[in-house]
């Protein structure tokens, strides 16, 4: 009879042995809260790439508009200096007329 006991708890330990090692979890599944976070944080995530490079390409264009503007700039310096010595020049070439015109009319009043 003892070694019918023995062998009753040994083939009861087994299965004991057997049925832990089988392990089983519910499924983890998303509320509705949870996915609307995840669907906003994607867009939020988009949105923030998109304006990014949307940022980066005003800082481009408007250092771009800087330098042409800058070259312009100089561009116009340089007429405007142009202009305004060939101004003088003709001024000068007018004052002389103008001097040689009062001394030729001169001349001719005395004859």
């Amino acid at each position: 009879m003892h070694s019918t006991i023995v062998a009753a708890t040994r083939a009861s330990a087994r299965r004991t042995v057997y049925a832990r090692s089988f392990h089983a979890s519910t499924p983890y599944r998303k509320t509705v809260t949870e996915k609307v976070k995840d669907a906003a944080h994607d867009v939020n995530l988009k949105v923030g790439k998109g304006l990014s490079s949307a940022i980066g390409a005003g800082q481009e264009a408007a250092e771009s508009a800087s330098d042409t503007l800058g070259t312009k700039k100089t561009e116009s310096k340089q007429k405007i200096n142009e202009v305004t010595a060939e101004g003088k020049k003709k001024a000068e070439q007018a004052t002389e007329g103008a001097k040689k015109a009062k001394d030729d009319f001169a001349g001719e009043v005395k004859k």
